[in-house]
């Protein structure tokens, strides 16, 4: 049995660390330190910093501030709310608290699509967030898939927050780019929008295995796609065979909302943005 003291898991990391110089690799010092940390609750202690916020008429209330809030003054929902939607999110050790622009962009633009005959998969579903306001949104259904085991418990307490029929929603763990399972549990040619909040070389090695999931004439919305990183994905688009036939929409996010190019626009068109995070949309 493996030892699993300081002492040898600080001496297995620096011999990894000597073998990574016989390759030439300049990996600085190379040194490893072990420091002790004050004992904090990790798990729970970053939820003092988030709170209700809003993505324009959708309000997003952490679950636990509905138990803290019991004076007046700390109201969940004030005046200037009551009309919007409100979902009740928490992410546990899972993705997804909706804060991150990333996210707003592709809750935004399933908001734009989304109909009552939408069948929808959320590629790296992490808390759900994007499947429970899709359903929350009209959608007829939603399926999400992710490689963390913590999402099914994040996705089911936040199924039950809101208030969504179990029925409406199916969960399941597992790689849908390399397990055959996955894909075939999935279904093919059966989803009207695909939503992918990943990194861009995820979804590099993603975008042909969704092919086979989205209908044709579907919409694949993807997000946490830095600007020098587009260019990547743009490839991945067309080497998947979405090639004339396709409409490929790049939306930056700037300080006030998404922006929609059209891509002929963007062809000709110089953007200095940065390291902003990119949703591309393309219409197969």
């Amino acid at each position: 049995e493996e030892e699993t003291t300081a002492e040898a898991v600080l001496a297995m990391v620096q011999q990894e660390l000597d073998e990574l110089k016989e390759f030439n690799l300049d990996i600085g010092e190379g040194t490893v330190s072990i420091e002790e940390t004050e004992d904090i609750d990790w798990i729970n202690n970053w939820k003092q910093y988030f709170h209700q916020f809003t993505i324009d008429d959708v309000l997003v209330i952490p679950s636990w501030e509905e138990v803290q809030a019991q004076d007046q003054d700390k109201m969940i929902v004030q005046p200037e709310d009551e009309d919007k939607m409100i979902i009740h999110i928490d992410p546990g050790t899972a993705f997804g608290t909706g804060m991150h622009d990333t996210t707003q962009l592709c809750i935004r633009q399933l908001k734009k699509y989304i109909t009552p005959e939408t069948v929808l998969l959320d590629v790296g579903t992490g808390s759900g967030i994007l499947s429970i306001l899709s359903l929350m949104f009209g959608a007829k259904k939603a399926v999400g898939t992710d490689l963390d085991p913590c999402a099914v418990e994040a996705v089911k307490d936040n199924m039950e927050a809101n208030h969504i029929d179990p029925s409406d929603f199916t969960m399941m763990i597992g790689n849908i780019i390399t397990e055959k399972e996955v894909q075939d549990k999935v279904g093919y040619e059966c989803y009207d929008i695909v939503a992918a909040n990943i990194l861009a070389e995820v979804l590099q090695v993603l975008t042909p295995v969704i092919v086979s999931q989205l209908k044709p004439g579907g919409i694949y919305i993807t997000s946490g796609i830095i600007d020098d990183k587009e260019q990547v994905v743009r490839d991945a688009v067309k080497a998947a065979g979405w090639l004339g036939a396709s409409e490929i929409i790049p939306m930056h996010y700037n300080t006030f909302d998404a922006i929609s190019v059209d891509i002929s626009d963007f062809e000709r068109q110089i953007r200095e943005i940065g390291k902003m995070p990119l949703i591309m949309q393309i219409k197969a």
